[in-house]
């Protein structure tokens, strides 16, 4: 006997099938980066703003994001909010700033690799 679908399950199936790239909202984004590091936190405990343990895939976004969105950088990867910052903040419409962590960087590392910009789309 054949399971019959219920057709509002049939509707959402074919919404999410039928949701492609070109429905995907993208921001600019410009990458900087910071470490536990005395000089660019003023603390070494690897704790953010959200009183978790950071860890490499954690940024620091502009206070507009709840802690935890999820936002994928092309050819980068995808990060999670858990920090903030003073200079992470918005940039007109389309253009945000973030900071991305990376655990035990020296200061020399992290003025290596510099700013970046990509582009990006927060993840619901």
């Amino acid at each position: 006997m054949a399971t019959t679908i219920p057709s509002k399950e049939i509707k959402k199936e074919e919404f999410v099938r039928a949701k492609g790239k070109e429905d995907i909202e993208y921001i600019e984004v410009i990458c900087t980066y910071y470490s536990n590091s005395m000089s660019d936190c003023g603390k070494t405990d690897n704790i953010g703003a959200n009183n978790k343990y950071m860890k490499y895939s954690y940024i620091a976004m502009p206070s507009e994001f709840d802690f935890g969105t999820k936002i994928n950088l092309e050819g980068m990867g995808i990060f999670e909010c858990q920090d903030r910052g003073g200079a992470i903040k918005r940039i007109g419409e389309n253009t945000i700033i973030v900071d991305i962590y990376i655990p035990n960087a020296t200061e020399a590392e992290i003025n290596q690799l510099g700013r970046k910009k990509v582009r990006g789309y927060i993840i619901r």
